[in-house]
């Protein structure tokens, strides 16, 4: 544990570090964090819906922006969230799957 910051942002860290080694690397963070594996991509999506702030809940979208074969582990992932959090990662899947069709052609060239 590092003093001074509560163990909810380091864990908020670790689930940053794990985006970017997904390729979501946006997320700045505020302690020096090593993984050693990452958890399942599942688990990632249901932790993602338990962090303190938005700007790391939203990279969800990200996340499945930048690997939608993440939609095959969707019912697995909302079946291990309460109702509210089911509803948001839900909510984040579908901005993803229409920005996907929005913006196809860019990202192709990408």
């Amino acid at each position: 544990m590092v003093v001074g910051i509560p163990s909810k942002l380091i864990e908020e860290d670790r689930v940053v570090v794990e985006l970017s080694v997904c390729g979501v690397t946006y997320l700045s963070r505020l302690t020096v964090v090593k993984i050693d594996l990452p958890r399942p991509v599942e688990q990632l999506l249901a932790d993602l819906m338990h962090q303190p702030s938005s700007r790391v809940r939203t990279a969800t979208i990200a996340l499945l922006m930048a690997h939608p074969e993440y939609g095959g582990v969707m019912p697995v992932a909302i079946g291990k969230l309460r109702s509210s959090h089911r509803l948001l990662l839900k909510l984040f899947c579908t901005a993803a799957v229409y920005l996907q069709v929005k913006y196809s052609q860019a990202l192709q060239e990408i």
